[in-house]
């Protein structure tokens, strides 16, 4: 308050306690930022699940087709089998049939090999895995996926011109310095 002449002869303060708002704020924030973290961890479990559901869908969407590739080499293999078992029930075998039987061991192998590669890229393809940003061979990608879909191609007498660069993606690595494909 001043007086007639312009000076302070009384003076009035007014204050107030913010300390008790300013640790509810901090509470309050350090409450949103661990609902933030809670929620992004939650989207990303679910995120994880799926991918993981849509990797066991296109399975699933694949089995069909798969289960023909398989079953193909399994038949020419019993098939072989079952006639060898014949010839060599019917007694003597002659150099003739031994030839053969040389022959039908090696497509029993390669029909046998033909099998584990199809299961192996079925078990490779179905794990749980978790996502990594890396370089990748997409020729590779492309020709598994191929072969995945082989028999469903041929299901649906579609023909595949397939171009393919190597040298493409082995430049490409090289200019940004990685020497292998994972």
């Amino acid at each position: 308050m001043l007086e007639k002449d312009g000076k302070i002869s009384k003076f009035i303060e007014v204050s107030r306690d913010i300390s008790r708002i300013r640790r509810e704020e901090e509470e309050m924030t350090k409450r949103l930022e661990k609902m933030v973290e809670d929620r992004t961890r939650e989207v990303k479990e679910t995120h994880a699940k799926l991918l993981h559901q849509d990797k066991m869908a296109s399975l699933g969407k694949l089995s069909a087709s798969v289960v023909h590739e398989i079953n193909n080499p399994i038949s020419g293999i019993l098939n072989l089998a079952m006639l060898m078992n014949r010839v060599l029930g019917e007694g003597s075998i002659q150099q003739k049939e031994l030839d053969q039987f040389s022959q039908y061991l090696k497509l029993m192998e390669t029909e046998t090999r033909r099998i584990s590669r199809i299961v192996s890229n079925l078990l490779a393809f179905s794990r749980h895995s978790k996502m990594e940003f890396g370089i990748l061979n997409l020729n590779q990608l492309i020709e598994k996926t191929l072969f995945l879909n082989a028999n469903l191609l041929k299901l649906h007498a579609i023909k595949l011109d397939q171009k393919l660069d190597p040298h493409s993606l082995s430049s490409w690595a090289q200019r940004i310095g990685c020497s292998r494909f994972s």
